[in-house]
């Protein structure tokens, strides 16, 4: 007798129709005809739930049907496989997010440059030099207060480029600010030919050329 037979005989035994069965397994009436004739075979959790419902063991059910066993065998290493693959994303995604949330993080304490309205350099001389200076006028609306700057060039050291930072505050009005930055000792300003103000981690520039 296969599988699907004993499962029938031991639904009779009980004096199941095939929905008292499905409702007290919690599936299909559907699902019960497919495993009585064996279109489907049940998982190892559902035979262990049929075992209990018709007070047979799986000794009895799974005895000389080798289908259901490699049925079993086959979803079990299904089911490790996809723990794997679970388990790989995991480890893919949980360092993506904190890499995510860190340049967030960064993004808050950098200006994007679209707040900056305007700004000069002002020159002592016909170019750049240690007493020029570069004067920005800057909008920080109500989430947000000014708190410093960082100066740094390219790769070429023809361009400045001057990162502003923000720190997140409440309690503050929408306002304009006036930053002054100094270029005195910074770099051989001789050779800048452009300054930016920018936000590194989005690539946002707003520019002005000196040359």
């Amino acid at each position: 007798m296969d599988i699907g037979s004993r499962l029938k005989e031991g639904r009779m035994k009980k004096n199941l129709t095939q929905q008292e069965a499905a409702d007290q397994l919690n599936v299909s009436r559907s699902t019960i005809s497919s495993w009585e004739n064996e279109r489907t075979y049940p998982d190892l959790e559902s035979l262990i739930s049929l075992s209990d419902l018709y007070e047979q063991s799986l000794d009895e059910l799974l005895r000389e049907d080798q289908k259901v066993v490699e049925n079993i065998t086959s979803e079990t290493k299904k089911s490790k496989r996809r723990k794997y693959i679970i388990l790989g994303l995991l480890l893919f995604f949980i360092p993506l997010t904190l890499i995510l949330g860190y340049q967030g993080w960064r993004n808050n304490k950098v200006m994007n440059p679209h707040n900056v309205e305007d700004f000069v350099v002002s020159l002592n001389g016909e170019s750049l030099n240690n007493k020029s200076v570069v004067t920005l006028q800057v909008k920080i609306d109500s989430f947000h207060e000014y708190t410093g700057y960082f100066i740094d060039t390219d790769t070429e050291k023809t361009i400045l480029q001057i990162e502003i930072y923000q720190n997140f505050t409440f309690g503050k009005s929408n306002n304009e600010e006036i930053i002054v930055v100094p270029l005195q000792g910074a770099f051989e300003l001789e050779n800048i030919e452009e300054i930016r103000v920018v936000n590194l981690l989005e690539s946002q520039v707003k520019s002005i050329y000196i040359k």
